[in-house]
């Protein structure tokens, strides 16, 4: 009797693992199935059945996407004193072409997720006359020669950008054969193109160490502009499209100290 009990018992177990089985659900979406490159997109993944787990290789996007971000949550309810909850992978992806992108079943364990469609779009280009949403400009002063070997020259940089800006990275000023300081940088306002713009000027003194050529880099800007923002509360806001501007060169023919300067010490 005993023996018969324990096996019933144990057929009853397993025909509830199998119904907790069967009733386990996993799924993929997107937060957008339409971007436009450059801009990220949100993969959400998500299961019912808390033991699953949903670390995995996620190699197969490499190709179409760049993982950029990587976060696991767990929400748990409790309805009518029955427990349950909701395990989420958030992937923040960002395509790396345009055009029609699937991505293709996930698998964990047992589960696996349904295929999803991305379409985007080309990276727009400035139409003639608009102004651009970010740019850079670039002064030196004095603003014409002489500039000579050791003297100071002031370097002005100002990034112009419309929207809200984030992630950004502006590359140093890195001449070659000069020393360079930061001196401060100042945020303002200003008007360009018929335009109002948000400045960030920072002011730089090189100082050349020999005659010459001397040729100032383009300044390059990396970034984000951020023009909306996702309406669901739960998950992360839009990170924004993908920029990247630089400045025209700046070439200097630096004078060397003059030939009637007799003096132990040049100071310019």
């Amino acid at each position: 009797m005993v023996k018969q009990l324990n096996n019933l018992a144990a057929c009853w177990i397993g025909f509830l693992l199998c119904l907790s089985v069967e009733a386990a659900e996993m799924r993929a979406q997107l937060d957008r199935d339409h971007v436009v490159e450059g801009e990220t997109v949100t993969l959400t993944i998500e299961t019912n059945n808390p033991q699953q787990r949903l670390d995995g290789d996620f190699g197969m996007l490499d190709g179409d996407f760049e993982l950029l971000d990587q976060r696991s949550e767990t929400q748990m309810s409790i309805v009518n004193g029955q427990q349950s909850a909701i395990v989420r992978l958030i992937l923040t992806l960002e395509p790396r072409r345009s055009g029609e992108i699937i991505i293709p079943a996930l698998h964990f364990g047992a589960g696996a997720t349904a295929p999803l469609r991305l379409l985007v779009d080309a990276a727009p280009e400035p139409q003639p006359g608009e102004a651009p949403p970010v740019f850079i400009e670039v002064d030196v002063q004095p603003d014409s020669s002489p500039w000579y070997v050791h003297a100071q020259i002031l370097l002005t940089v100002r990034v112009f950008y419309q929207l809200s800006l984030t992630e950004a990275a502006i590359s140093q000023p890195e001449p070659a054969s000069a020393a360079v300081r930061l001196l401060d940088e100042v945020p303002f306002q200003a008007d360009r193109h018929g335009q109002r713009y948000k400045v960030l000027e920072r002011h730089y003194a090189v100082f050349p160490e020999r005659s010459g050529p001397l040729v100032i880099p383009p300044m390059q800007l990396s970034g984000r502009v951020v023009e909306r923002r996702s309406d669901k509360l739960w998950q992360p806001a839009v990170r924004g499209r993908r920029i990247e501007v630089e400045s025209e060169p700046r070439e200097l023919l630096i004078q060397p100290k003059p030939a009637s300067f007799s003096g132990k010490d040049w100071l310019p």
